[in-house]
């Protein structure tokens, strides 16, 4: 289950930072560095669409400042773009970056890393709506764009480039052409420098996922225990090791191991826990569906349900309420009301969540196939 997120919804706006700071070199209380620092803020607070607002507004006055033409305009539509995305706005976000690649190749910067990452971006886009085979043409144009490109820079985007590839390929029911791309991916983060254990704990645990739909148990298994030794060696009860111990009990799950499974996802919920806290909001909202999943995966129902319903809550505050996001937190409630005995609620839940997905994405994606596959098992 997931919305792809390799991107960072706020990267590009710290990305168009520099770029402008080369580039235009403006007085920081001037319209436009108010109006890009303002969507900046909102964004990070949870208020996305007050966020797009404002960065749309910056790309009205930048356009009105450069003109239409001018290829100092994609960072702000970078900016646009991440937003749109992230909000289920997937046509705005498409004219975006289409606008950005057009400015990039008429005035020739195909040597900019904002070339690259725009392709990406529209890989990324494409993941998100279920359209694999496009993701697949607009993530090999991004490496196409970086072939001869050395350096960490470029090596790290090379790597982002080959994971939204890798999950292209398995969406196309291709796991074998993923593993491929993945073990690139991990030769490509061994020579950087400095080392990052962060991004190799993500590859590590990318490629358990890949060995284990193609049933190489053993090797995923060597593959999760890479990344745990890495993940131990981060500064204590860190997200990463949560998350390498939550993907260690699903696959001792599948492999029938129940004990070691339960030992697995008792030490991820701790951590994740402690990253939650007391405090429900916006910037802890990826922690507490971590949460919510953990009590799934201990039949810790109630509790699941009672986190859900708060994560569910701040996703309608941020996402508004026709958004996959949102339809990601309505499935994973119906799962712990379905185990609570609330069958009815659950049904309506997941009802709901596909008429999102239904309406957001195309069909048969993975997502709108998960959905439908649970509200068949609960007999809707």
């Amino acid at each position: 289950m997931r919305i792809p997120v390799t991107l960072a919804l706020v990267g590009s706006f710290a990305l168009a930072g520099t770029v402008l700071g080369q580039t235009a070199r403006m007085d920081s209380q001037d319209a436009l560095n108010v109006a890009r620092s303002t969507a900046v803020d909102r964004a990070r607070n949870g208020y996305l669409a007050d966020a797009l607002a404002s960065s749309k507004n910056a790309v009205h006055l930048a356009e009105e400042r450069l003109g239409p033409t001018h290829p100092s305009l994609c960072p702000y539509l970078l900016d646009n773009a991440a937003l749109e995305r992230t909000l289920g706005l997937y046509e705005e976000a498409e004219g975006s970056l289409q606008w950005c690649l057009a400015l990039l190749q008429r005035n020739r910067r195909l040597e900019d890393p904002l070339y690259p990452q725009t392709l990406f971006s529209l890989c990324a886009l494409y993941l998100d709506q279920g359209r694999p085979a496009d993701a697949l043409y607009w993530g090999q144009k991004g490496l196409e764009a970086l072939e001869d490109a050395k350096g960490t820079g470029h090596d790290i985007q090379k790597i982002q480039g080959l994971e939204l590839l890798a999950e292209a390929k398995k969406d196309l029911n291709d796991p074998t052409g993923a593993l491929t791309l993945l073990v690139k991916a991990r030769g490509l983060c061994g020579r950087l420098s400095p080392s990052d254990p962060k991004l190799e704990i993500g590859l590590l645990t990318a490629l358990s996922r890949a060995q284990t739909l193609l049933k190489r148990f053993p090797e995923a298994q060597g593959s999760l225990e890479k990344a745990l030794e890495l993940a131990r060696k981060l500064p204590e009860g860190s997200i990463e090791l949560a998350d390498t111990l939550e993907s260690q009990g699903r696959l001792w799950e599948i492999r029938g191991a129940q004990e070691k499974a339960r030992a697995s996802y008792e030490a991820a919920l701790s951590l994740y826990q402690k990253f939650v806290g007391s405090f429900f909001g916006y910037s802890i909202l990826d922690y507490a569906r971590k949460l919510e999943r953990a009590y799934l995966s201990l039949g810790r129902f109630k509790e699941a349900e009672e986190i859900g319903n708060r994560t569910l809550k701040t996703c309608q505050d941020s996402y508004g309420t026709d958004n996959p996001r949102l339809a990601l937190a309505l499935m994973d409630l119906a799962r712990a009301q379905k185990g609570a005995k609330e069958d009815k609620e659950a049904g309506d839940n997941v009802t709901e969540a596909l008429r999102i997905l239904r309406a957001k994405l195309q069909p048969g994606a993975p997502l709108v196939r998960e959905a439908e596959d649970l509200s068949r098992s609960m007999g809707r």
